[in-house]
């Protein structure tokens, strides 16, 4: 087991993100293909969709890479089977679901007193 120095207790924890109300989410990364002369227009498709929090443009074996936050895996699955593949110039994703997540910026946060 790797050892950041970080007591997993001080982490938020798990693929599912607590959210502003208390409730949790369902955080998946997509890794995208599109067809080449279509990576700006697909970019601007997936952020306007409900769900996708992120998107950035990247270099390597993939073009864009999405972040989605929804509260249920039903909504994950209608999003990424559904909303996503019917974009124009989409090719091919990849879906990656979170288990855990580990944030520097909410430790930083966490510890900060009255800081902004």
């Amino acid at each position: 087991m790797l050892d950041f120095g970080l007591r997993g207790d001080k982490l938020r924890r798990g693929g599912r993100t607590p959210t502003r109300k208390g409730g949790d989410m369902v955080t998946a990364i997509v890794l995208i293909n599109t067809e080449r002369p279509q990576v700006r227009s697909c970019a601007e498709a997936l952020a306007a969709l409900p769900g996708v929090s992120e998107v950035y443009s990247v270099a390597g074996a993939f073009d864009l890479v999405a972040i989605l936050r929804v509260s249920r895996n039903e909504e994950l699955a209608d999003l990424v089977t559904g909303d996503m593949g019917r974009i124009p110039g989409i090719v091919r994703t990849q879906t990656l679901i979170a288990f855990r997540a580990w944030s520097r910026h909410d430790l930083e946060r966490m510890f900060s007193i009255g800081e902004v």
